[in-house]
């Protein structure tokens, strides 16, 4: 088995991974590069919990359902300063 077939890069993976060890060598594609700025938001077990309360609820007036950005919308409003949907 490949490593391709086993974890199914993207070609975009593959240009970021072969830029690094031009650049910076193997040490460098091995490791996670330690980032310089650390998240802002740390979601933790309560907020999750809170965010799994509120989307088993009915979906606001004027939708069906929820969508990604109607609890972070919501959380933003309720729980937390601000929140991206993609953290949701």
């Amino acid at each position: 088995m490949s490593i391709a077939n086993a974890y199914h890069p993207t070609e975009k993976s593959i240009g970021i991974l072969h830029r690094r060890f031009v650049e910076k060598g193997l040490d460098a594609v091995l490791g996670r590069e330690k980032r310089e700025v650390a998240p802002r938001i740390k979601i933790d077990e309560e907020i999750v919990a809170k965010i799994v309360a509120l989307t088993c609820s009915k979906a606001p007036e004027g939708h069906s359902q929820w969508t990604l950005r109607l609890p972070a919308d919501k959380v933003a409003e309720l729980i937390m300063e601000s929140i991206s949907h993609t953290s949701i």
